[in-house]
């Protein structure tokens, strides 16, 4: 059980690993961006690492589903309240950035696959994948990827080792590039994803952490219902 509370200040120490190669990836998918241009890369991806990448995609792909934030809440419930909630708003707000660009911004923005039919371009699609069409920006697997490795650096009870830290940084950086790979995204909008992934986490952890010092958040479900009885 892990009763210790941790400053916002502590909070960014532990994550610092994670955060240094996640700007280290967000700058390199930036510059490749403004070299080969956005569409240059996405054809790139899609003609020399479709066939190859695909049925690895299709499993990395899952990581950016809801499963990470369910296990990051089943792994909590014996921490305190005020991480649980951490979590759970980490998921609130990764899922409004998401609505807001998706549902009113760039609402009607097309994907990859109806983009190029339109210029008449054929591209690889990996077989057994249902291709969207609208609701491009950002990608929300890549938003949910890097914003539970975040938040997992408030949740658990130790400084991230090495290879941990690698190991978290290239499963969220390969569930973005699977989202390219499955032509389902730009790679600007696995570059947004990347961004409003460890927004959503910041803006979670530091709301959690400020919030008042009261008993309950101190406590954890465990002891909370032991108390009931």
């Amino acid at each position: 059980m892990d009763n210790k509370d941790l400053t916002f200040s502590e909070f960014l120490l532990r994550a610092k690993p994670v955060l240094v190669l996640s700007l280290f990836g967000f700058l390199f998918l930036g510059t490749l961006i403004l070299v080969l241009g956005n569409e240059g890369l996405f054809l790139w991806v899609n003609q020399n690492l479709t066939p190859e990448f695909g049925t690895v995609s299709k499993l990395l792909t899952k990581l950016g589903s809801s499963w990470p934030m369910i296990w990051l809440l089943a792994i909590s419930y014996q921490r305190q309240l005020r991480k649980m909630l951490a979590v759970l708003l980490t998921w609130l707000f990764g899922a409004c950035f998401s609505w807001v660009f998706k549902l009113w911004l760039m609402h009607d923005a097309l994907r990859p696959n109806p983009y190029f039919q339109q210029k008449g371009k054929v591209l690889n699609v990996v077989e057994g994948v249902d291709i969207h069409n609208l609701n491009t920006f950002p990608s929300g697997h890549t938003l949910t990827a890097f914003s539970a490795i975040l938040v997992y650096a408030y949740v658990r009870n130790q400084d991230f080792k090495l290879w941990q830290t690698g190991l978290l940084w290239a499963l969220a950086t390969g569930c973005g590039l699977s989202r390219i790979v499955l032509v389902q995204h730009w790679p600007t909008d696995v570059l947004g994803g990347m961004f409003l992934g460890v927004l959503a986490a910041f803006l979670a952890t530091y709301t959690a952490i400020r919030l008042p010092d009261w008993p309950v958040l101190r406590m954890d479900l465990v002891s909370i219902f032991r108390k009931k009885d």
